[in-house]
C-alpha cells in the first residue's frame, strides 16, 4: 500500500474529517482472497463522504481488524514529519494555490 506526500499531508490536517471504514467480506469462492475485509482510509466534509484516500485491498478476517489497523496507519501517518511542498515555492504562488485549495474545500 503506497501514500504520496499529498494524501499524507491531508490525513494530519483534516482532524474528524478522516473515518477508518471496512468494506467486506469480498471477493469470489476459490479466490485467494475470499473472505477478507479491505480497511479504507476516506475523506469526510460535513458529516458527509467525500472520497476515500487510500485502502488495503482484502487482507483483514474480520471488519474490525481492517478498522484498527487503519486507525493504527492514521495514527502513524499524524506522528510523521512530512515537509509541505507548497513551503518551499514563491510566496505568490503559494498564495495563488492556497486560494485554489481552499475554494475546492468550500465547494
Amino acid at each position: 500500500m503506497g501514500i504520496s506526500v499529498m494524501t499524507a499531508l491531508v490525513i494530519q490536517s483534516r482532524g474528524d474529517d478522516i473515518h477508518c471504514e471496512a468494506e467486506g467480506p469480498c471477493c469470489a469462492v476459490g479466490d485467494e482472497a475470499h473472505g477478507k475485509w479491505v480497511g479504507w482510509i476516506n475523506l469526510y466534509r460535513d458529516g458527509e463522504f467525500d472520497h476515500p484516500l487510500l485502502d488495503s485491498g482484502p487482507r483483514f478476517n474480520t471488519a474490525d481488524e481492517a478498522i484498527d489497523a487503519m486507525k493504527k496507519l492514521v495514527a502513524e501517518i499524524r506522528q510523521m514529519k512530512i515537509e509541505n511542498p507548497l513551503d518551499s515555492m514563491p510566496g505568490e504562488v503559494r498564495g495563488a494555490i492556497a486560494a485554489i485549495v481552499e475554494g475546492a474545500r468550500r465547494g
